[in-house]
């Protein structure tokens, strides 16, 4: 490119400036725009013509690389845009050949969203976001909420829990936060809070679906420990029923059972919860107050049926039914003190210790 040409390109740009500014009274305001196109065509008639050669070369890449930089910027927002009115539109096709053009579209935000799984509005666009490992646990400062979280508000009025399944499908991480009000906890504590009147269905269907019924935040507490603490004993038999350790013990060295056996004496929990701990698989050589767990039942279950239930069981377990209590006081004594004649049938009497 000659130097003149060159000149003839400054020039043009400079009177397109004049001519897209507005004359006005004003006083004069200073032009970045305009003192670029000054100072070079200042520094061109200082130098001499090799060096002018020179200038014009750099110059020339310095326009082009600015140039392709300006067009794609404009050809990612401008695509950036078509991703989210697909997203919007729930145009699962759009949406598709967009991720398949750019798969970090998955996790870019745009215009308020921080993340395309918010702007989503069916289960088809959802899929394909998680599919491209959009980030499912992303706390929103706009929202307070995860994605996943948002949706499960959703499913608890709605009673439809098809999206929240795609979230655990594709391995939603319970282990952390989805809740700016709870930012220190990890799900597996905070899904057992009463978050409108509808959440029941939300912390059954999470007890029934969640992948790990064994998972555990940082302290090692686990579902089991975090629906027994709050009371959500539904969930609890669920969790029991998916085979959920209720021997796990955290950091604290508390078990599942043993906050449960702790409930029933601080009468915040049943001794009927109890016996579906036993039934599985809580370890019944446990002690409470270093007394067998026969002791326990006599002294706290007030339930006459459950405690014959629950005795029967931990004889046919294995528990001593002859071991007497810190006292000194035998399990048929006991019965017999505290007027459980029908279970005082089920315990072997002192003359028996021969």
């Amino acid at each position: 490119m000659s130097i003149s040409f060159l000149f003839l390109i400054l020039q043009l740009l400079y009177l397109y400036t004049l001519s897209v500014t507005k004359v006005s009274q004003e006083k004069p305001k200073f032009r970045p725009f305009l003192f670029f196109h000054y100072n070079i065509f200042c520094i061109f008639s200082t130098v001499d013509y090799k060096k002018r050669s020179l200038m014009a070369s750099s110059l020339k890449k310095m326009f082009s690389l600015a140039a392709l930089f300006v067009s794609q910027l404009f050809s990612a927002s401008n695509s950036t845009e078509l991703f989210y009115g697909a997203l919007k539109a729930g145009n699962t096709a759009q949406v598709e050949k967009c991720l398949n053009n750019n798969p970090l579209f998955a996790n870019t935000p745009h215009q308020g969203y921080i993340s395309p799984l918010f702007a989503a509005k069916n289960k088809e666009t959802i899929q394909l976001l998680l599919k491209h490992k959009s980030n499912p646990n992303i706390l929103d400062p706009k929202f307070k909420v995860s994605p996943f979280f948002g949706f499960l508000l959703k499913a608890s009025k709605t009673k439809d829990f098809t999206i929240p399944q795609l979230f655990i499908d594709y391995n939603v991480d319970i282990t952390v936060p989805h809740n700016a009000t709870d930012k220190s906890a990890p799900l597996l504590a905070t899904i057992w809070y009463t978050h409108n009147n509808n959440w029941n269905s939300v912390t059954q269907w999470f007890a029934q679906q969640c992948k790990n019924p064994d998972a555990q935040d940082e302290r090692k507490r686990s579902l089991l420990y975090w629906a027994l603490h709050y009371k959500c004993l539904n969930e609890v038999r669920i969790l029991l029923k998916r085979k959920a350790n209720p021997n796990a013990k955290n950091i604290f060295d508390e078990s599942p059972f043993s906050v449960a056996l702790k409930n029933c004496v601080l009468k915040t929990g049943t001794a009927r919860i109890l016996l579906d701990f036993l039934a599985y698989g809580a370890n019944q050589e446990i002690r409470y107050n270093n007394e067998n767990l026969i002791h326990f039942f006599l002294n706290y279950c007030k339930d006459k049926e459950d405690l014959a239930e629950a005795i029967e069981y931990l004889i046919k377990s294995g528990v001593d039914p002859l071991e007497p209590d810190s006292d000194g006081i035998l399990p048929h004594i006991k019965a017999e003190q505290l007027g459980f004649d029908e279970v005082k049938k089920l315990l072997p009497p002192p003359k028996k210790l021969s």
